[in-house]
Formats: C-alpha cells, sequence, structure tokens
C-alpha cells in the first residue's frame, strides 16, 4: 500500500515538473519575441536591466545578495587606540572620562574613546574608579592605582 502512494506522489510531481517545464518554455519564446519587437524597433533595452535587473541570470543574483557593501571609510593612526589612552594616562596620570574624551578628540582621533576604556579595564590595564568629586568615572593606569587616594569601586 505504501508503495502505491509513493508511486501516485511520484507521479504527480513528475506531471507537475511537466507542466511547468512547459510553462517555461513558453515564457522565454515569448520573451524572444519580446526582445525582437524592440531590436526591429530598434529600442535598446539595456536600461531595463538597470532599472529592473537581470532577470535571465538568476545565480548571479544570488551570489551577491548576502554580501554587504563597505562604504565605512576607518582611519588609521600610527598609535593605536589603547596605546594613546594609555599614554595619556601615563603623562597626565588619573583622568575623568570626560577629559580622556577631550585628549582623543584633541588629538585628532574621531569619536569618543569609551570602547577603547572598557577594553584596557577587561585587560587589566587600567583601573576605573568612581569620582568621588562629581559624577562619571576617573581611569588610571593599573599599577599606579596601589599609589593613589582613590578606593576602587566594586
Amino acid at each position: 500500500m505504501n508503495n502505491k502512494k509513493t508511486t501516485a506522489k511520484k507521479t504527480t510531481i513528475e506531471s507537475l515538473v511537466k507542466e511547468l517545464y512547459l510553462q517555461r518554455a513558453d515564457c522565454m519564446k515569448k520573451t524572444a519575441e519580446i526582445d525582437q519587437v524592440f531590436k526591429d524597433e530598434g529600442i535598446d533595452i539595456k536600461f531595463l536591466d538597470k532599472k529592473f535587473g537581470d532577470k535571465t541570470s538568476i545565480k548571479s543574483k544570488s551570489k551577491t545578495k548576502g554580501k554587504a557593501k563597505t562604504t565605512k571609510n576607518r582611519t588609521h593612526y600610527e598609535t593605536s587606540g589603547a596605546d594613546f589612552v594609555l599614554d595619556v594616562l601615563s603623562d597626565k596620570g588619573a583622568l575623568t572620562t570626560s577629559k580622556l574624551n577631550e585628549e582623543w578628540v584633541a588629538s585628532g582621533r574621531k569619536g569618543k574613546c569609551y570602547n577603547t576604556l572598557t577594553d584596557l579595564v577587561k585587560a587589566n590595564k587600567i583601573v576605573k574608579n568612581n569620582n568621588p568629586e562629581s559624577r562619571g568615572s576617573i581611569y588610571n593606569i593599573a599599577d599606579t592605582i596601589a599609589n593613589s587616594d582613590i578606593h576602587k569601586t566594586a
């Protein structure tokens, strides 16, 4: 009984595929006729490919579908962001986040230094402490924090 169902499904699928194949052949024939009319009338249809996409090559479309365009221009500096922050902290001592950002922008760097500060804290190269005088944090190089009077926060 199971074999009859499988045979029936196979026959149904084969007939559907045959019908679709015939429809495809008919569409291709009609497309060729349309192209010939454009050619006979002297109409350039290349602009249609640009406007609506080339429908004849499905594979070429699927290859480019998942690729992102990179339009972001990154600026490269002589020193990395981490080295810059460490140099500033070693030269000037403990600084607040806003002072570090001022130094960052004054040096011509784009954006802010928040991500770099987080990376350095996670790498235990600098220590983040609460600012007792106002809102925000104070950053210092990790080995010099023992000599500072600022207490480390949890």
